[in-house]
């Protein structure tokens, strides 16, 4: 039986979209309720570039406060053949320094966000590019960093001056300018107004 389940992990990692992540922590979190451990204080995300450059151990933990004062630990290890869908920033971090680690102190807004649809990658250049349907004064987009994905929010004013909006998360957002990705990694948003 055990060796079913181990085939059944290595196929469903070998090929991995990074931002499903959010599944296995939420996953996670349900399996330490169910041990009476109740909500996490916060949760670790450890990322390996390995060294044989074929495969990524990620290293999630979770942490919780006892009554006590003590600090209990809850870990998941998995092994990830190859990314398909990654943040650059992500990925550059772990091309030039080996690891990643990321802390999550918000766990609800990540519970929340794990239920979205997420589109594939797309090309900072097509996000620049939208136009709205309908006649419109002015248009502008925002990009938000959320940790493995990037939300990118359009609105535009339409011709009876009403400001409206449209939300899309994606896996990736590929060939960010230098300075546009500076400003997402300092202030973590990042507003751009269309001509």
């Amino acid at each position: 039986m055990n060796i079913i389940k181990n085939l059944k992990a290595a196929f469903n990692y070998a090929n991995y979209d990074l931002y499903k992540i959010k599944s296995e922590i939420a996953n996670l979190i349900l399996r330490g309720r169910k041990e009476g451990l109740g909500n996490p204080d916060y949760c670790k995300i450890t990322i390996k570039n390995s060294s044989l450059k074929r495969d990524y151990p990620i290293y999630i933990d979770l942490y919780y406060k006892t009554d006590k004062n003590e600090v209990m630990h809850l870990p998941q290890e998995l092994l990830i053949g190859k990314f398909i869908s990654i943040k650059s920033s992500i990925l550059h971090k772990l091309e030039n320094d080996g690891y990643v680690e990321i802390v999550i102190k918000n766990l609800t807004e990540l519970l929340i966000s794990e239920k979205e649809t997420v589109e594939v990658s797309i090309s900072f250049n097509s996000v620049t590019r939208f136009t709205p349907k309908e006649e419109y004064v002015e248009r502008c987009v925002v990009i938000k960093d959320e940790i493995f994905t990037y939300r990118v929010i359009y609105k535009y004013r339409n011709s009876e001056l009403e400001m409206k909006s449209t939300s899309i998360v994606y896996a990736n957002i590929i060939e960010i300018p230098g300075d546009v990705l500076e400003r997402l990694n300092t202030q973590g948003e990042v507003s751009l107004r269309l001509e």
